[in-house]
């Protein structure tokens, strides 16, 4: 979308921010300039951004949902708050037209976008914390290898790529947080799944599911997650601790 390059080009760096999020620990950033060019625009994550108005009934009764969308895609995706009664509120609203808020919009990853087509991609659905929280985690990318037969499982376990992250599932479909972690760590870790393959899972004593495990090297010597809970925080530090550097 040409407003966002028109912006991107054209930034006068403000820190002016709406105080949005009621409790910082929710994790909603308010969102100006410098912040929109440095994490949206040039980041590496996934944004879900509110366009919100300052004194309006629909706008103050996001403000709830906001949060409770940011703790349910916790990790996953970024959730921010731009105040278009700020300077680059005004612009942004004015290159878009006239719209009716509050705009939910949902921005890629610069990585995974063509610069010339960059922008966000709005939200239609009801402001409702679990709609907009689902819609948002369908539009992560998978970005993990479905290793679907023995061949292919074999073949990546002998590729030179390291490290490599083995999650063997039971389920059909690959879930938001892996989808989210493969994101998280694109250019560090190669991420891949294993479904029903009983040969790799006694080949990696494998006793149920989903089990997690990191291979750093040639040697294939596999590392086991061990923790009890199989959420963002948790596995984010385990990976963290073996991933290279940025």
């Amino acid at each position: 979308m040409d407003f966002f390059l028109l912006i991107f080009f054209s930034l006068i760096i403000t820190h002016s921010c709406l105080p949005f999020s009621k409790n910082p620990s929710t994790g909603v950033e308010s969102i100006n300039e410098r912040s929109f060019q440095e994490k949206v625009f040039g980041g590496t994550h996934m944004w879900l951004i509110a366009f919100v108005k300052t004194g309006q009934r629909e706008s103050e009764e996001l403000q709830d949902v906001w949060e409770s969308v940011a703790v349910k895609v916790f990790g996953m995706l970024k959730v921010g708050a731009i105040d278009v009664d700020s300077s680059f509120g005004k612009q942004i609203v004015k290159d878009m037209g006239q719209q009716k808020l509050p705009i939910v919009l949902l921005f890629p990853p610069a990585q995974l976008s063509d610069p010339k087509q960059y922008g966000g991609m709005p939200y239609t659905g009801a402001m409702k914390a679990e709609s907009i929280a689902s819609w948002g985690l369908r539009q992560i990318p998978n970005l993990a290898t479905s290793l679907s037969t023995i061949k292919k499982t074999k073949d990546y376990l002998e590729s030179p790529h390291y490290p490599k992250v083995l999650l063997f599932t039971n389920k059909p479909a690959t879930s938001a947080l892996y989808k989210g972690l493969a994101l998280e760590f694109l250019g560090r870790l190669h991420f891949a799944e294993i479904r029903n393959q009983p040969e790799i899972e006694r080949q990696f004593e494998v006793t149920s599911f989903p089990t997690l495990f990191i291979l750093k090297d040639k040697e294939n010597k596999a590392i086991k997650y061990e923790g009890s809970a199989f959420k963002w925080n948790p596995i984010f530090t385990f990976l963290s601790g073996h991933a290279p550097s940025k």
